[in-house]
């Protein structure tokens, strides 16, 4: 490697690992901060892999991670979370240099922003995740476990849920002017449907036996869901005469957040406290385990995998609920007899005495050893 320096500006001629030269500029007028940038190409140069570690960096890393996923709301919900890092951590800041005072930094700053633990918890997952993606490229040799510190809230899911009374209340509070988005919380309760298929749904997937929700999380997610109660009847009977999508969709377009809007204010309207989408898609799972459904059976009407989610989430009992799924599991087998009361016994009756002479006469019962003697006749 040398130097030269040419109107005004210092030029580095390089050689490269195939053994061909280059010459670059270094952009600068002082000769050793030329130097200190010729030395630093040098070694790329030598050893491209050493290169491409320096040159990663905590936005490289994040980035590439959001624009490797296919679904739109998981990518939508990696940018959010990588948002928050790159903020924190700094943008350019190269991922070799990362240490844990970083992560430690980083959580405390985030504390003071009134964000939930869980919250926290999603952003150090999102960073564990680009960490490792960029391991596999050989873009990261840092130890992710040591990095980034254990964190493990404690998740409380909402375990709100409507009767059929509130269904039902909740539907007609919205104004005849809204009855899209009424049907929007009918088509949600009698299929479980999540937010975003509701937006997906068109007008051929409702059948008098079956309705199709295009969910997209998952191959699963996109599912049949058969109806066989009668409210799932009444409130899919609703949506086909009040959905307001045209040209095949079911519903017309609305946005997420005008939707909470319009969920909340029309559950305030009928006295209910405060109702998420997500909670009328629990009503359905809850609606269906209390009518007798097994977890088994409405995990893939869910779109879930298994029943952990199901059971921790959506179907969970509460005491009552419990109580009710117990008196119709046992109930009293027919033909026995149960006594309305118990009463102790009649406390003048004579006890039977416990003595040796009296247990030998039970059939079957042999006093014990010890502190017996029986007289023998060389007593």
């Amino acid at each position: 490697m040398r130097l030269n320096h040419r109107g005004g500006i210092w030029y580095a001629h390089l050689r490269c690992a195939d053994g061909s030269r280059i010459k670059k500029s270094t952009g600068c007028t002082d000769r050793a901060a030329a130097q200190t940038i010729a030395i630093q190409w040098e070694r790329e140069l030598a050893d491209p892999d050493a290169a491409a570690l320096s040159r990663e960096t905590v936005e490289s890393s994040l980035e590439r991670l959001v624009r490797a996923q296919r679904n739109e709301r998981t990518r939508s919900f990696y940018a959010q979370k990588a948002g928050h890092l790159i903020a924190l951590l700094g943008a350019d800041t190269r991922l070799s240099d990362l240490r844990p005072r970083h992560l430690d930094s980083y959580l405390a700053t985030r504390r003071t922003h009134s964000v939930t633990e869980h919250t926290i918890h999603k952003e150090l997952g999102t960073l564990r995740t680009a960490l490792r993606a960029s391991a596999r490229l050989g873009l990261f040799r840092g130890d992710t476990l040591a990095l980034i510190p254990r964190h493990s809230p404690e998740y409380q899911p909402r375990e709100r849920w409507l009767t059929l009374d509130e269904v039902f209340a909740l539907i007609s509070a919205w104004h005849v002017s809204q009855a899209d988005h009424a049907a929007r919380a009918a088509f949600a309760v009698a299929t479980g449907a999540e937010w975003a298929a509701l937006g997906r749904a068109q007008r051929v997937d409702l059948t008098a036996d079956y309705v199709r929700v295009r969910g997209t999380k998952s191959a699963r997610r996109d599912r049949v869901v058969p109806v066989v109660l009668d409210w799932q009847r009444t409130l899919l009977d609703f949506v086909r005469t009040h959905a307001g999508g045209v040209d095949g969709a079911l519903f017309a377009p609305w946005g997420q957040r005008a939707s909470l809007l319009s969920l909340e204010r029309a559950a305030r309207r009928c006295g209910q406290e405060h109702t998420t989408w997500h909670d009328l898609r629990r009503t359905f799972a809850q609606l269906l385990r209390r009518a007798g459904a097994r977890l088994e059976d409405i995990s893939p009407v869910l779109g879930h995998s298994n029943t952990k989610v199901t059971q921790t989430v959506y179907a969970r009992l509460d005491a009552e609920g419990l109580r009710d799924r117990l008196l119709a599991a046992t109930g009293t087998p027919v033909g026995q007899s149960v006594p309305n009361s118990v009463d102790f016994g009649d406390p003048l009756d004579p006890v039977p005495s416990r003595n040796a002479a009296n247990l030998v006469g039970c059939p079957g019962l042999e006093p014990g050893a010890n502190g017996l003697k029986v007289r023998c006749s060389t007593d």
